[in-house]
């Protein structure tokens, strides 16, 4: 009896020094990867039976949050055919407590967000945006017996013409002033915008400025990047895309108080290695909304196309390498005197895998349609463009195989001097330069490419040319193909 109650003391104790604990997994750009990815080269991961059945096993019976920072009803062939709506069914049946809303949100027009809206049965929490239906700034759920506030923040995009956009800021402060009201033990950003954007009007690092509201944990997404980070006893967490992987956030709260303690958090692949890795109803419910037409085989690739670097000393990919070289030779073959090809990065999804590529493979890796457009431009333009939109884990634009460039990072991981080269000479600031690239930079994106609106339109012009269509002719000529090195981009 004596041993049983010091047992029972032990537990007792042991419990309260490590307090109440409140699990949150979370997601954001899944752009409809309903299915498992293979490399060819890395595990096959990923898709919503694995993120089922992790889940599942993780939490063991346990209460806790699942949240998604947006971006999840467009991208991928299934969630595009369904304009977002085969992406609802699938979220309704993981559970997800709430969703922020993204930009592709709005790219299938009024009518099917308002749809997802209404059929989507997590919260949809959007502190900054009006209109959107059974919308709301925030809400305060109790996990394992702790009140946390969630508040929304989403992102507005081209395809937006019918709800109301305020400032983020603003509407945060508003937000947060109410969920205070309601005493949280601790609040969460759930918020469609990166850290790391350097063109985004408000990150979540200004929202964790604003002092006089608590913040302890914020959950990105939106550059498709996967970062940990504390900053001033906030917790910093981006979570990719793809659905290859989810983080785990762990809050901690003392147990006789409630008051906030800390956090921690993990980025965990959702690796595939036996049938129990995936969750057999999920899976089955994905695999009936498989469109199987696009199985089919376009040729081999001897290794894999990345379309994310895999060496810290460059920012260049295989992908966007092989992509922007496609565009810069059929510029050439159609007749146009192009002096090097410019390529958008975010334009790419997906790894070209190792082994046999199929269709579907190739609209993963790029799921937008979109055309070839010619632009004018002196070469220091392209200087500015590349110190403006590059930090040290990521650049914006890419280049046909003619362009090298070097770039250095001040200590802040900003770029502060670029170096770019031609055909092996010095790219000349005052010289006029023309460029393949796509229709998107050069008419419509508002966030990578601001820098292309002030060109005078006599300088633009846009050709008959479908860039995935001259991709895809490209696959189709080479029954073998190799990966471009890469070292385009170099980091000095």
């Amino acid at each position: 009896m004596r041993k049983l109650t010091l047992l029972f003391l032990f537990i007792s104790l042991l419990a309260v020094l490590q307090g109440k604990e409140v699990i949150v997994y979370h997601t954001s750009d899944t752009h409809g990867y309903f299915f498992p990815i293979g490399s060819g080269v890395e595990e096959t991961k990923g898709g919503f039976a694995a993120l089922a059945a992790f889940i599942k096993q993780d939490s063991a019976g346990k209460d806790y949050l699942l949240l998604d920072s947006g971006d999840f009803m467009q991208g991928n062939i299934e969630v595009n055919a369904t304009k977002g709506a085969a992406a609802v069914t699938l979220y309704n049946e993981l559970g997800y407590n709430a969703v922020t809303i993204g930009n592709h949100e709005f790219d299938f027009g009024k009518n099917a967000l308002d749809s997802a809206a209404q059929n989507l049965k997590a919260d949809i929490l959007v502190s900054n945006i009006e209109g959107i239906p059974n919308a709301k700034p925030y809400k305060t759920y109790k996990i394992n017996g702790v009140k946390i506030a969630v508040i929304g923040i989403g992102l507005t995009g081209p395809g937006n013409k019918d709800y109301k956009v305020n400032n983020a800021l603003e509407s945060y402060k508003i937000a947060a002033a109410e969920a205070q009201k309601q005493n949280p033990a601790a609040v969460i950003l759930l918020m469609h915008a990166s850290s790391y954007d350097k063109s985004a009007q408000v990150t979540p690092q200004d929202i964790a400025a604003l002092k006089e509201y608590a913040l302890h944990v914020s959950l990105g997404g939106h550059l498709h990047v996967n970062k940990i980070e504390k900053k001033n006893n906030v917790l910093f967490i981006e979570s990719g895309s793809r659905l290859l992987n989810v983080s785990k956030i762990i809050l901690n709260f003392d147990d006789n108080t409630g008051v906030y303690k800390g956090s921690s958090a993990k980025t965990i692949p959702l690796v595939i290695n036996k049938p129990q890795d995936e969750d057999r109803e999920i899976k089955e419910l994905v695999l009936n909304i498989k469109d199987m037409s696009y199985e089919t085989p376009l040729c081999e690739a001897k290794e894999c196309f990345y379309y994310q670097r895999k060496k810290d000393s460059v920012l260049d990919t295989e992908m966007a390498n092989f992509a922007a070289d496609v565009f810069y030779n059929r510029a050439l073959s159609a007749g146009e005197k192009v002096d090097f090809a410019l390529i958008n990065t975010t334009s790419f999804k997906a790894d070209l895998p190792k082994g046999r590529l199929t269709e579907r493979d190739l609209k993963q890796t790029m799921p937008y349609e979109d055309n070839m457009s010619l632009v004018k431009v002196k070469g220091s333009f392209i200087y500015d463009l590349m110190l403006n939109t590059t930090i040290k884990e990521f650049s914006f634009f890419q280049f046909s195989k003619n362009i090298k460039a070097e770039i250095t990072f001040n200590e802040e991981g900003k770029a502060s001097f670029v170096n770019i080269k031609l055909n092996g000479r010095p790219l000349e600031r005052e010289k006029e330069y023309l460029v393949a690239t796509s229709s998107f930079i050069v008419f419509t994106s508002k966030y990578e490419a601001k820098s292309f609106e002030n060109i005078p339109q006599a300088k633009k012009r846009e050709l008959e040319i479908k860039l995935n269509k001259t991709v895809k002719e490209a696959l189709l000529k080479d029954s073998m193909l190799t990966p471009p090195k890469t070292g385009r981009i170099k980091i000095k």
